[in-house]
């Protein structure tokens, strides 16, 4: 209320003209704001008290917030509601839903100056990738985290992002730079005296090296891990673990065993039945692969017992299958059937739980799916607002600087205006079927377009081939290449394909240019194994112009081998395909083209953005793209792709084709 007296009184200073009524609405305006702000705030946090217990309250909570910060345009409200919008989403494991909130939110605070906040923000966003599995999106965005804790001075965020980036490293089997991440973590571990992270720290190192396959390395660190508290027997079994594991991976399956049975002494005491189970079947499988199955038989049978008295079907199972594995190598056919059989039944009771559990899942999701959407519909609006609004901003600018000329036009163009209303009204119809006409047209016309780059090329690699007299690897790769440009011909015909026939057209292509840049980059092609891709379609020869970009203006430039991934995800948007190298980047790529290679553009990536156009146009959908640089030095290129799924059996997609 102080505040609200001041200001009164600056405007009656400043303002002597006004009257008490003028005043009076400022001051009841200025209390109505305070009052909304204070509510949003309020709503925002009553929400985040709810996200757990009531996901349904907290959005209609989160929906009336959203509502009040673009009724009184705040920003930092508008920022902290998408902030809890995305917690919501992380609760409930929706990482990609709750990627996109985030970055919305992150974007806002920057904008405001929210560092604080902004700070905060990073760490969420990195996590969320990180649940999502996109631990390369997930180590940048810690690395950035790192980078701001480094110049707040804040220890323990620093140790938390070195920590993090680590451990995404891990995950993307870099064992290497995961190995330097966690060896300079020790040095401040144990700088600090902290014996509990020291330990861990070895632990992750002999993980590492497992990774790298350096056994001698691996065990010594696992010991070193094991002899920070000797006393302690769950660190003693975890380095006993550790040790028989590693070699296990070495293929010293007789010492894998031998740790593998103290470790299990040490659990059995500490009647940690969950751990015995897992060195059971961990004894069990090294009795198998050293061809003694009567050994593995007495263990096993031991953890059926634990499995039963735990009432865990699904360690019941898998001791069922290791089981008949084992009997099966004896030559005991009926008893492995048997044991196979009890498999099945433990596997069928697991398959009916988990259906429930979905079922209950997607009653849960009903009930606030509708709230979702109204807030997905309130953002959207306020973006067209946003920008209905800046355009009549520069529409009003335009007018005041061209008043006078349009004043003399306004004759002449309502003329104008009207001779065209006749045309329209004459020819709407006739325009709209030729528009469509026209775009069918482009569509198949883009379609059946090769990259010339790739078949100049790749005649010229034949070219090479024979030159070097080299018949066969010429026929070879003649032939990969003919039946080739015979698929891409065949789809050319269509709009859509099925995704497994386009997966099929890009892996021989990749090995194409693989052939061809054999000593230049590696590649990593991924497939999801929840899509359908015998039931799914999507637009053909739609992403092979990106991962040609990759190769011929990425990868082909870098120093020593590159890397090339392309992956397909099933999202809750739909199909989302990522295609990522780590090359020169875009803007040196564009800096080292040649005059011939000015002059000759590339017509691939023009086309499949003229397509994506096209086709979101004339079939009524969204198809997005998304191209990034990879790393903050402008190295690397990331392309996102996201395209709804189609199903084949849909009559609309499938009249598009021709069927």
């Amino acid at each position: 209320m102080i505040r609200i007296f001041v200001l009164v009184f600056a405007i009656g200073i400043a303002l002597p003209g006004f009257t008490q009524s003028s005043i009076g609405d400022e001051i009841e305006a200025i209390e109505t704001m305070h009052k909304k702000e204070l509510e949003m705030y309020r709503l925002v946090n009553e929400s985040n008290q709810l996200l757990e217990t009531d996901r349904v309250t907290a959005l209609a909570k989160l929906e009336k917030a959203l509502k009040i910060s673009f009724d009184i345009q705040n920003k930092r409200g508008e920022a902290f509601t998408y902030q809890s919008l995305a917690t919501l989403h992380m609760k409930a494991s929706n990482y990609d839903e709750a990627i996109t909130y985030y970055e919305k939110a992150l974007k806002l605070f920057k904008r405001i100056d929210d560092n604080a906040a902004y700070y905060k923000t990073i760490r969420f966003l990195a996590q969320a990738y990180e649940y999502d599995g996109q631990n390369a999106m997930a180590e940048r965005f810690y690395q950035q985290l790192l980078n701001l804790a480094i110049a707040k001075k804040s220890l323990a965020d620093e140790l938390y992002a070195r920590e993090s980036i680590a451990r995404t490293q891990f995950n993307q089997a870099k064992f290497s730079e995961a190995n330097d991440t966690y060896k300079k973590l020790l040095v401040s571990y144990r700088a600090n005296k902290d014996s509990s992270s020291v330990n861990k720290t070895y632990e992750n190192i002999g993980k590492c090296y497992a990774g790298l396959k350096d056994t001698t390395n691996a065990v010594r660190y696992f010991k070193l891990a094991g002899k920070t508290n000797m006393y302690q027997s769950v660190d003693q079994r975890n380095y006993l673990q550790n040790v028989g594991r590693s070699y296990n991976s070495a293929g010293n399956y007789r010492k894998s065993v031998e740790y593998e049975k103290k470790a299990k002494k040490i659990n059995t005491a500490n009647k940690d039945y969950g751990q015995v189970w897992d060195n059971n079947l961990n004894i069990a499988n090294d009795y198998l692969l050293l061809n003694e199955a009567d050994q593995a038989i007495p263990v096993l049978q031991e953890n059926i017992n634990l499995s039963n008295e735990m009432g865990e079907l699904k360690s019941t199972g898998e001791t069922y299958k290791t089981l008949s594995d084992a009997y099966a190598q004896l030559g005991n056919f009926q008893d492995a059937k048997t044991s196979f059989d009890a498999y099945k039944e433990a596997q069928e009771k697991i398959l009916d739980e988990r259906e429930k559990q979905i079922n209950a899942k997607s009653q849960e999701n009903a009930s606030v799916s509708d709230k979702e959407k109204q807030i997905e519909l309130l953002i959207k609006d306020r973006e067209l607002d946003e920008k209905r609004i800046e355009l009549l901003e520069q529409e009003q600018n335009q007018k005041n600087t061209n008043l006078r000329q349009q004043r003399l036009m306004t004759y002449g163009l309502a003329t104008l205006a009207l001779l065209l209303m006749v045309g329209v009204i004459f020819f709407y119809r006739s325009s709209r079927q030729k528009q469509l006409a026209n775009k069918l047209l482009s569509i198949r016309s883009l379609r059946s377009q090769m990259n010339p780059h790739f078949i100049f090329n790749s005649l010229n690699s034949v070219n090479s081939f024979i030159s070097q007299s080299d018949e066969r690897s010429a026929n070879k790769y003649l032939t990969e290449f003919a039946r080739l440009m015979r698929t891409v011909l065949e789809h050319s015909k269509k709009d859509f394909v099925l995704l497994a026939d386009e997966l099929e057209v890009l892996d021989r292509y990749l090995k194409l240019e693989y052939i061809r840049f054999k000593d230049q980059f590696e590649y990593d092609f991924e497939v999801d194994e929840n899509l359908e891709t015998n039931r799914l379609l999507i637009p053909p020869m739609l992403v092979q112009p990106y991962i040609e970009n990759a190769i011929w203006h990425g990868l082909r430039y870098k120093q020593g081998i590159g890397n090339l991934g392309v992956s397909f995800h099933h999202t809750t948007r739909g199909l989302r395909i990522v295609i990522t190298d780590d090359g020169i980047g875009r803007e040196k790529s564009k800096a080292i083209k040649t005059k011939n290679q000015k002059k000759d553009k590339s017509t691939g990536i023009s086309n499949t953005a003229s397509r994506l156009q096209l086709l979101n146009e004339v079939h009524g959908i969204t198809i997005t793209n998304r191209i990034s640089d990879l790393n903050d030095d402008g190295s690397g290129t990331r392309v996102e792709l996201t395209i709804p799924f189609i199903d084949v059996e849909d009559k609309k997609y499938a009249e598009s084709n021709g069927a």
